[in-house]
Order: C-alpha cells, then sequence, then structure tokens
C-alpha cells in the first residue's frame, strides 16, 4: 500500500465491557436482539488508513475490505465470534453497508421512531447512514 501513497494503516480493536448487554432485554438499537448474549460483548475492529490521492480510493478500500474479511475469518475459526453474521458497530461500517446489516430487526422499529420524531427527514441532512 505505501508505492499507492498510505501514509498510515491502522487496526484498532476495541474490546467491550462485558456487562455492556447488561440491557439485553430491553429496547435498543445496537446490537440487534439476535446479536445480544449476556456475558458476550461484541468486540469492534476499526480498520483505517490514510492516503492522498484520491485515484487510489479504490484500491485501498477494496484492501480494508479484504483485511476485515481475513480478520473476521480467523476470528470465525478460533471461536471469537458470538455471532454469525456478525452484529456490525455502526460508527466503523463502510458506506456500503446495508441499514439492515447494522440494526438487523430493529430496523422497522427504528424507521417508524424516524417517521414520528422526523416527519421532515431533517436529520438526514446531516449525512451519514439514511433510515
Amino acid at each position: 500500500m505505501i508505492p499507492k501513497g498510505a501514509f498510515f494503516v491502522s487496526f484498532v480493536p476495541e474490546p467491550f465491557l462485558q456487562s455492556y448487554l447488561s440491557h439485553a432485554n430491553s429496547p435498543s438499537a445496537f446490537p440487534p436482539p439476535a446479536a445480544r448474549q449476556p456475558g458476550k460483548a461484541p468486540n469492534p475492529l476499526l480498520i483505517w488508513c490514510g492516503w492522498e490521492d484520491p485515484l487510489h480510493d479504490d484500491v485501498f478500500i477494496a484492501a480494508l475490505e479484504e483485511s476485515g474479511n481475513r480478520l473476521a475469518a480467523v476470528a470465525k475459526a478460533e471461536g471469537l465470534l458470538i455471532d454469525d453474521p456478525p452484529a456490525l458497530y455502526g460508527n466503523y461500517v463502510n458506506a456500503k453497508t446495508r441499514l439492515e446489516d447494522i440494526y438487523g430487526e430493529n430496523l422497522p422499529r427504528l424507521r417508524a421512531l424516524q417517521d414520528m420524531i422526523d416527519p421532515n427527514n431533517v436529520m438526514s441532512l446531516s449525512g451519514g447512514f439514511k433510515f
């Protein structure tokens, strides 16, 4: 990646406390109910890098996705994934990730809440994932 102009590559595991899911039976957007297992918190991994030339965007994005897929395969083989597919942490997913893959069966309820609280869809003006 250095010949393409990478000036840093970072892999940051963020293990959540096991008590993270103490609310496992209460409504919450993340993780989806299917991924909630008391005593087994998700462990998001942030993979990021920096480069300057936008001509290489596709190369770097593909390399980041491949890294994530390889690490997930190793974690699965070692029994470290608590669900399959794993719950995706919305702050760390790429722009192509489907909302269904982040929020699972919570998505219809979240969309209904958005319709009730933000009927004019003002919050979508800020960017990010659109419900």
